[in-house]
């Protein structure tokens, strides 16, 4: 039974997606995709259509019922290619709660143009919060370097 585990970790890998990633493309939890792979669960029939779409493949070669990968265009290959700048911020497990919630904003209906409304307040106000925490710190600085003079004067 262990070819449908082998294909799947090999196009998982084959195209650099790491368990994360392609639990986030097909909209499944991560331990879903280890799971998975370990063949401790097996996929409903639903998710082996999403990965076979998602790579392009046939279900039955996913499941080894077939050698034939016949080739077909993968779903996430017609996506366009991210600028390495995006690419770099998807990739940070960090902003991932971020792009949730960006993803919980969408679905509420909100436009692409409020939603970057949004992102640019947002940005403004970190920048903000970083400017006076770098203030604060040299302040701070100054009065520990103010400190030691008197206390090495005395």
């Amino acid at each position: 039974m262990g070819t449908f585990r082998n294909r799947m970790r090999e196009l998982r890998e084959s195209h650099n997606l790491t368990q994360q990633t392609l639990a986030e493309a097909l909209n499944v939890g991560k331990s879903a995709i280890a799971l998975y792979e370990t063949e401790k669960r097996q996929p409903d029939p639903d998710t082996l259509k999403k990965l076979a779409q998602f790579f392009g493949c046939s279900i039955d070669y996913l499941l080894g019922l077939s050698d034939d990968y016949q080739g077909n265009t993968p779903l996430h290959s017609t996506t366009p290619t991210l600028p390495e700048d995006m690419l770099s911020f998807v990739s940070d497990r960090n902003n991932h709660k971020l792009i949730k919630i960006i993803q919980t904003i969408k679905t509420q209906g909100y436009s692409n143009e409020v939603i970057e409304e949004w992102l640019l307040s947002l940005s403004t106000t970190l920048n903000l919060i970083k400017s006076s925490y770098q203030t604060d710190k040299m302040l701070v600085q100054e009065t520990k370097e103010k400190y030691k003079k008197k206390s090495t004067s005395s």
